[in-house]
């Protein structure tokens, strides 16, 4: 119907909703590219939408900065951390989050910080147990190989007579 002006942005974000014209609802809508009222709205001095922001500079720039924005809210990272933040504190929480991943040193296993103290000491087939016979260090996994091994275990007779004897090899 009329010629309605558009910035690309503001037309495409229109269109992504409903297929007319975000002006006159006309349903066929025939872009023809502005580039006198592109290169106008480029042109406008504007400020950053976050509040805390004082960045401000010719619209065609803001894309640019909104990647950069540090007022920008983020989400973590970490799978199952729920916690949101400023870009700008992003390093900050990326060193104190639960949820950050380590390396377990026994089994080299990436797992969340928050779990690790239990990886090791229950669940880690690589954690270091002592033999409770010679007290020698086995990982957790080689705990049963060595105890058939182990010079140290003690043998109940066979004759029941209820003397423990150390194995001969």
């Amino acid at each position: 119907k009329g010629n309605h002006h558009f910035c690309k942005q503001c037309l495409r974000t229109s269109l992504q909703f409903k297929d007319e014209c975000p002006s006159c609802k006309h349903k066929y809508v025939d872009v023809v590219l502005g580039h006198f009222v592109n290169e106008l709205v480029d042109s406008f001095d504007m400020r950053c939408e976050n509040e805390q922001c004082t960045w401000t500079g010719k619209c065609d720039k803001y894309k640019v900065h909104k990647k950069e924005c540090d007022y920008i809210l983020l989400e973590c990272e970490y799978e199952d951390c729920e916690e949101k933040f400023l870009r700008k504190d992003m390093i900050s929480h990326q060193q104190i989050c639960l949820f950050r991943t380590v390396t377990c040193q026994d089994c080299n296993l990436e797992i969340p910080i928050c779990e690790l103290d239990i990886h090791c000491l229950r669940e880690c087939d690589y954690r270091p147990v002592e033999c409770e016979n010679c007290k020698q260090s086995v990982t957790y996994i080689q705990q049963k190989t060595h105890l058939d091994e182990c010079p140290d275990v003690l043998l109940s007779c066979s004759i029941s007579c209820c003397k423990q004897l150390k194995k001969e090899y």
